[in-house]
């Protein structure tokens, strides 16, 4: 498939592939960065940017329009994966799940990588991998040329300055928030003040949550032997049910609101 750097060239005779698990699938943070750069992306491209991923009848109601392909290259693909069985573009995996065996046998002659019967998200990103690679394969593709890693659609600043300005402002608000959240409890200097940040799906093993505290513990116990004045604050960001708002921190957010007006 022949790639270029330059995609403001008018017209494109090549097709730009973009495959994920959370093409509209809102799993974690990966759903944010496609969908952050999705429309910078279609500007550049057009039609020939295609999006690759899992579907899912829940999201795909809110999240992407049924409609028919236009292009005779993506008619072309998507009539071939129909007529073998398969449900594009977002991949009804279920549709082909009986071939999973198959598919399992040829990744060990590949790779010899086994994938345990039990271990059903592995089992499902061989069904969708190997779906993919199907419909990809429909293409007249003589190789890819261009493999881009994830990126977010974030602004650049034009000069250092805001860039600097941004970031104070921004660990101001942090150092407000944690002044507010321990007012009553611990008084520490600001100044002397490290912020650390962990964040991901709640899972607590497999995002390192456990390996982040345990570093946190062993910290902590080097600041207390050499007596160092320095404070770190850890922030562990997960999605996870929560019952009520915390009422004391939200006493300790007025007081020390109320203090800043004063001042």
């Amino acid at each position: 498939m022949e790639n270029h750097l330059d995609i403001d060239d008018g017209e494109h005779d090549y097709f730009t592939f973009e495959v994920a698990w959370e093409v509209a699938n809102k799993v974690g943070g990966i759903y944010t960065v496609i969908r952050s750069k999705a429309q910078a992306a279609v500007d550049a491209l057009g039609n020939k940017y295609c999006l690759i991923g899992l579907y899912n009848d829940l999201q795909c109601k809110t999240e992407v329009e049924m409609m028919e392909p236009e292009d005779p290259c993506m008619k072309g693909a998507v009539q071939a994966l129909r007529d073998s069985g398969v449900e594009v573009v977002l991949f009804n995996i279920g549709s082909i799940y009986q071939k999973l065996g198959h598919f399992k046998n040829e990744f060990w002659s590949r790779t010899h990588i086994g994938i345990p019967d039990p271990d059903t998200e592995s089992n499902d990103a061989v069904v969708l991998g190997f779906s993919v690679a199907q419909f990809i394969g429909e293409f007249d593709v003589d190789k890819v040329k261009i493999v881009l890693p994830n990126g977010l659609n974030v602004v650049k600043y034009t000069a250092l300055h805001e860039f600097q300005n941004l970031h104070a402002r921004s660990k101001e608000k942090i150092g407000n928030f944690v002044l507010g959240h321990f007012h009553g409890h611990l008084d520490f200097d600001l100044d002397k003040t490290l912020f650390f940040f962990t964040a991901g799906r709640y899972e607590f093993f497999n995002k390192g949550a456990d390996m982040f505290i345990e570093s946190l513990a062993r910290l902590n116990h080097l600041l207390k032997a050499n007596k160092s004045e320095m404070t770190v604050v850890a922030f562990l960001i997960f999605p996870a049910k929560t019952n009520n708002f915390n009422v004391e921190s939200l006493k300790g957010q007025a007081v020390t609101k109320q203090l800043r007006c004063e001042e």
